[in-house]
């Protein structure tokens, strides 16, 4: 009997372990079509439906568009490849070609076939089955294809970019009902330059907030970010915002508007230096605009690369508890010592402050990965976090799925703290030292080669000023009691009349 009831308590022991503290997987899968990846996923119902390419067999290999549908362990419950008609095939990539959930159930995606200059909307069924495809044909235009898909309340927007007769492109909007029939359809800018629509949101049932980049001019002007809050009902232009050349703001991805007139925050990619090849280097950036187009603050973090490399994040989901999880490809060393391309997921407060990043790669030996990325990253019910992308193995190209808590960690018992990105450099001539962190009782916050006053301002994960105390050029160093603070991890923020010149994260605990 006590052996039993030892053998019993390993048992259990073991059986929490596998499934208690790891909620989190890494793991790559494969359909019946060779070559599968994936370009964007969402999460509905606790399932995590994934889009991409794939070929119908290893004879013909005609590419087609994949479909797979997950639970949320990661389990692949079905999938479907759909082929275009005879003599063409359907290609989408990871900028245009999206999928978004049906407002009658089922899902639909755009696409566009290889031998013509239109695009296409399909709708399918929970099932993943075709129930329609309505195609965009264009007899004017020469490139019809950069078709990216929101859904409203009785239809989609469609949006992109149109490449005119002049042969440059132009961003546009088209709306269409639950059937794909055009409602209105209006371009946006100057016909005269290169533009497109790279990203778009509903910010209330009647506003649309539109993020657009156009170059200056046909020469190497730079470009200019654009944001514009759009009409619903008639696509016409309610207010906007335009930026210099090659702006502080960088050149928009995304656009996040927050409820109830807050604002919004953008993602992009700011040039810091061009190359005597004219090559631009750029870093990701943040900004913050109120409703009203009123620039708040700019925030650089992360590494500097070239902008043909097409690093950065992909996507960008609200989580549950506020915050925002962003999902890409970047460039980290391998353990042989050469660099390789990894999935990375950053999650970030409104204010751009890192909470934790981390770079993934497939369950692969790491001396034969040369490529990974996230296309796209869901959130489940639970809180939990669902990245979705390729992992290359060789010339082998697999479905990726990589699962992590709300804290970023695939083990809940064994995990260990993960760094936040890199932030942005502090303005020369300002060092900031902040310790102990994390601390219990008080946190002492030491400049040097100060000669100015500073505000200190500290913030909890929401968002919310929770202390602040002058900084006297006087005194060498500050002292601020934290032991009213929950435990978790706080912002401080250093700025002076030039405004803000650093910032920390601290983590407080008992």
């Amino acid at each position: 009997m006590k052996y039993n009831a030892i053998l019993f308590v390993a048992l259990l022991f073991s059986f929490l372990q596998t499934n208690l503290a790891q909620p989190g997987f890494n793991k790559v899968t494969t359909t019946d079509y060779p070559q599968g990846q994936l370009f964007d996923m969402i999460v509905h119902n606790d399932t995590v439906i994934g889009y991409g390419l794939a070929f119908n067999d290893s004879v013909e290999w005609t590419q087609g568009l994949l479909l797979v549908k997950f639970d949320s362990s990661g389990n692949l419950l079905n999938s479907n490849l759909i082929l275009a008609p005879e003599g063409d095939f359907y290609s989408i990539h990871y900028h245009w070609g999206k999928i978004t959930t049906a407002p009658g159930g089922g899902y639909t995606m755009t696409a566009a076939p290889y031998y013509s200059n239109s695009s296409v909307l399909i709708k399918v069924n929970n099932d993943l089955e075709v129930e329609f495809t309505k195609e965009f044909p264009d007899t004017v235009n020469l490139s019809n294809f950069r078709y990216v898909i929101e859904n409203t309340q009785d239809g989609y927007l469609l949006y992109g970019a149109i490449q005119r007769p002049n042969f440059l492109s132009n961003a546009f909007i088209r709306r269409v009902d639950g059937q794909g029939n055009t409602i209105w359809f209006n371009y946006y800018g100057d016909y005269s330059n290169a533009s497109a629509l790279l990203d778009l949101k509903m910010v209330d049932d009647s506003t649309i907030i539109a993020a657009t980049v156009e170059k200056v001019g046909n020469n190497d002007n730079g470009s200019h970010s654009i944001l514009r809050t759009i009409n619903l009902e008639s696509g016409a232009v309610l207010d906007s915002f335009v930026s210099e050349p090659d702006p502080e703001i960088g050149y928009l991805r995304k656009v996040m508007p927050f409820p109830d007139g807050g604002g919004f925050l953008t993602y992009g990619v700011s040039v810091v230096e061009v190359t005597p090849f004219g090559s631009k280097l750029v870093q990701p950036t943040f900004a913050r605009f109120s409703a009203n187009f009123d620039l708040l603050w700019v925030k650089r973090f992360g590494k500097i690369y070239n902008l043909a490399t097409g690093l950065g994040f992909l996507d960008i989901e609200r989580t549950l508890d506020g915050h925002f999880i962003a999902a890409g490809r970047d460039v980290v060393e391998l353990p042989d010592g050469n660099d390789g391309v990894a999935g990375t997921l950053v999650k970030f407060t409104e204010y751009g402050d890192s909470l934790w990043a981390r770079y993934d790669q497939g369950p692969y030996p790491p001396n034969y990965i040369y490529a990974h990325h996230f296309s796209g990253v869901g959130i489940l019910s639970s809180g939990n976090i669902v990245a979705a992308g390729t992992a290359t193995l060789g010339m082998d190209d697999n479905i990726w799925l990589v699962k992590v808590t709300t804290d970023g960690c695939m083990d809940t018992i064994l995990c260990e703290p993960i760094t936040g990105i890199v932030e942005q450099a502090r303005k020369e001539g300002v060092e900031m030292r902040v310790y102990p962190n994390p601390a219990n009782q008080e946190i002492s916050i030491e400049l040097q080669n100060s000669n100015t006053d500073y505000f200190i301002t500290i913030y909890n994960a929401r968002g919310e000023k929770v202390a602040s105390q002058l900084a006297n050029s006087s005194s060498a160093k500050t002292v601020i009691s934290v032991t009213r603070f929950s435990p978790g991890i706080y912002f401080l923020e250093l700025r002076n009349k030039e405004g803000i010149v650093g910032r920390e994260k601290v983590v407080v605990n008992r």
